[in-house]
Protein backbone atom coordinates (compact mmCIF):
# COMPACT_ATOMS: atom_id res chain seq x y z
CA UNK A 1 0.00 0.00 0.00
CA UNK A 2 2.31 2.37 0.63
CA UNK A 3 3.78 2.75 -2.80
CA UNK A 4 0.30 2.87 -3.98
CA UNK A 5 0.71 5.92 -2.03
CA UNK A 6 3.81 7.26 -3.25
CA UNK A 7 2.86 7.16 -6.66
CA UNK A 8 -0.70 9.06 -5.95
CA UNK A 9 -0.88 12.06 -7.42
CA UNK A 10 -2.42 14.19 -4.37
CA UNK A 11 0.64 12.52 -2.25
CA UNK A 12 3.45 12.83 -4.73
CA UNK A 13 5.70 16.07 -4.85
CA UNK A 14 4.46 18.18 -7.64
CA UNK A 15 6.51 17.78 -10.36
CA UNK A 16 5.94 21.78 -11.49
CA UNK A 17 4.40 24.96 -9.24
CA UNK A 18 1.98 26.97 -10.66
CA UNK A 19 3.07 30.33 -12.08
CA UNK A 20 0.88 33.80 -11.35
CA UNK A 21 0.04 33.27 -14.80
CA UNK A 22 -1.26 29.59 -13.94
CA UNK A 23 -2.91 30.84 -10.68
CA UNK A 24 -4.79 33.84 -13.12
CA UNK A 25 -6.22 31.49 -15.47
CA UNK A 26 -8.14 28.95 -13.03
CA UNK A 27 -8.41 31.02 -10.07
CA UNK A 28 -8.62 35.26 -10.80
CA UNK A 29 -10.48 35.51 -7.56
CA UNK A 30 -6.65 35.79 -5.84
CA UNK A 31 -6.21 38.63 -7.94
CA UNK A 32 -8.88 40.64 -5.86
CA UNK A 33 -7.58 43.63 -4.24
CA UNK A 34 -10.85 45.23 -3.53
CA UNK A 35 -13.46 43.32 -1.92
CA UNK A 36 -16.51 41.46 -3.47
CA UNK A 37 -19.23 42.81 -0.80
CA UNK A 38 -19.60 46.41 -1.22
CA UNK A 39 -21.75 46.37 2.13
CA UNK A 40 -18.19 45.87 4.12
CA UNK A 41 -17.49 48.21 6.73
CA UNK A 42 -14.76 50.90 6.30
CA UNK A 43 -12.76 49.16 9.02
CA UNK A 44 -12.61 45.97 6.93
CA UNK A 45 -8.61 45.30 5.75
CA UNK A 46 -8.44 42.53 3.00
CA UNK A 47 -5.99 39.98 2.71
CA UNK A 48 -5.04 39.70 -0.60
CA UNK A 49 -4.24 36.21 -1.83
CA UNK A 50 -1.05 37.06 -3.90
CA UNK A 51 0.57 39.19 -1.08
CA UNK A 52 0.11 35.70 0.94
CA UNK A 53 1.54 33.55 -1.61
CA UNK A 54 4.67 35.81 -2.29
CA UNK A 55 5.22 34.98 1.63
CA UNK A 56 4.95 32.03 1.44
CA UNK A 57 7.57 31.64 -1.68
CA UNK A 58 9.38 33.46 0.60
CA UNK A 59 9.10 30.33 2.92
CA UNK A 60 9.87 27.88 0.49
CA UNK A 61 6.27 26.75 -0.05
CA UNK A 62 4.79 26.94 -4.08
CA UNK A 63 1.11 26.87 -5.40
CA UNK A 64 0.35 23.77 -7.06
CA UNK A 65 -3.18 23.49 -7.00
CA UNK A 66 -5.63 26.83 -7.06
CA UNK A 67 -9.24 26.65 -7.38
CA UNK A 68 -12.22 29.16 -7.28
CA UNK A 69 -15.89 28.57 -6.50
CA UNK A 70 -18.50 29.54 -9.05
CA UNK A 71 -20.87 31.63 -8.48
CA UNK A 72 -24.91 29.84 -8.42
CA UNK A 73 -27.55 30.99 -10.66
CA UNK A 74 -29.23 33.97 -9.60
CA UNK A 75 -26.96 34.75 -6.81
CA UNK A 76 -26.73 38.79 -5.59
CA UNK A 77 -22.78 39.71 -5.93
CA UNK A 78 -19.73 37.74 -6.25
CA UNK A 79 -18.90 34.65 -4.37
CA UNK A 80 -15.21 35.32 -4.34
CA UNK A 81 -14.59 31.67 -2.33
CA UNK A 82 -11.21 30.37 -3.53
CA UNK A 83 -8.28 28.00 -2.35
CA UNK A 84 -4.59 27.34 -2.79
CA UNK A 85 -2.69 24.41 -1.94
CA UNK A 86 1.14 24.83 -1.21
CA UNK A 87 4.26 22.18 -1.44
CA UNK A 88 7.58 22.65 -0.47
CA UNK A 89 9.73 20.13 -2.10
CA UNK A 90 12.20 19.62 0.80
CA UNK A 91 9.68 18.51 3.56
CA UNK A 92 8.84 15.20 3.37
CA UNK A 93 7.58 12.35 5.50
CA UNK A 94 9.62 9.69 5.76
CA UNK A 95 8.65 5.85 6.62
CA UNK A 96 11.00 5.05 9.55
CA UNK A 97 11.48 1.51 8.62
CA UNK A 98 12.81 1.90 4.82
CA UNK A 99 13.63 5.66 5.18
CA UNK A 100 10.90 5.96 1.95
CA UNK A 101 9.08 8.68 0.97
CA UNK A 102 5.15 8.55 2.28
CA UNK A 103 4.06 11.66 1.43
CA UNK A 104 4.52 15.35 0.86
CA UNK A 105 2.70 17.69 3.57
CA UNK A 106 0.60 20.39 1.58
CA UNK A 107 -0.49 23.79 3.24
CA UNK A 108 -4.11 24.52 1.92
CA UNK A 109 -5.01 28.69 1.80
CA UNK A 110 -8.54 29.52 1.47
CA UNK A 111 -9.73 32.97 1.57
CA UNK A 112 -12.89 34.85 0.28
CA UNK A 113 -12.57 38.95 -0.43
CA UNK A 114 -16.26 39.58 0.77
CA UNK A 115 -15.89 40.07 4.15
CA UNK A 116 -17.80 36.40 5.32
CA UNK A 117 -14.66 34.41 5.65
CA UNK A 118 -10.80 35.50 7.06
CA UNK A 119 -8.44 33.52 4.98
CA UNK A 120 -7.25 30.02 6.75
CA UNK A 121 -4.51 27.91 6.55
CA UNK A 122 -5.08 24.11 6.72
CA UNK A 123 -2.40 21.55 6.63
CA UNK A 124 -2.53 18.24 5.36
CA UNK A 125 -1.48 14.32 3.84
CA UNK A 126 -3.27 13.17 1.42
CA UNK A 127 -4.15 9.54 1.58
CA UNK A 128 -5.66 7.04 -0.70
CA UNK A 129 -7.39 4.86 1.95
CA UNK A 130 -9.38 3.11 -0.41
CA UNK A 131 -9.68 1.20 -3.95
CA UNK A 132 -12.30 3.73 -4.86
CA UNK A 133 -10.31 6.50 -4.55
CA UNK A 134 -11.50 7.77 -1.12
CA UNK A 135 -9.09 9.94 -0.01
CA UNK A 136 -7.97 11.59 3.51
Amino acid sequence: MADTMVNFKDNALATEFLTEEDIRKTCPFAFMTNPSNPGVSDKYVQATTMDVVHDMAKLGWYPVVAKQCRNKKGSKGIRSFHMLAFQNPTVKVLNNSNNKVEAYPRIILTNSHDGFNSFKFMVGLFRLVCSNGLIV
